[in-house]
């Protein structure tokens, strides 16, 4: 699920806040503005990164992904080129279940 910065936002009572580097992050699911990925979703306890692909559609799940590194994946310029530098062929990842997303 995405994390977005905002440390005065309100959280509801089924949100979860994180803080990276002094950023309160809301857990949540989101498009991402690339040509590759069509969305992202983060689950920061148990450090899974889901990530939908636009060509294929098919989801995949990235474990053990810290949140530091989710968290500069949605904050840079070209999300493509920082998934393939940082997380792809990195991290243990499995082809997932595409009907919860």
């Amino acid at each position: 699920m995405e994390l977005s910065a905002g440390v005065n936002l309100p959280l509801a009572k089924t949100a979860l806040a994180l803080d990276v580097a002094g950023e309160v992050y809301i857990k949540r699911c989101s498009r991402m503005p690339s040509t590759s990925i069509r969305k992202t979703e983060y689950d920061p306890d148990k450090r899974v990164l889901s990530v939908w692909f636009v060509a294929s559609g098919n989801r995949y799940e990235f474990e053990g992904v810290p949140p530091e590194t989710f968290a500069a994946f949605r904050s840079a310029f070209a999300k493509g080129r920082y998934f393939n530098e940082h997380i792809r062929n990195r991290f243990r990842y499995r082809l997932a279940d595409n009907n919860s997303g």
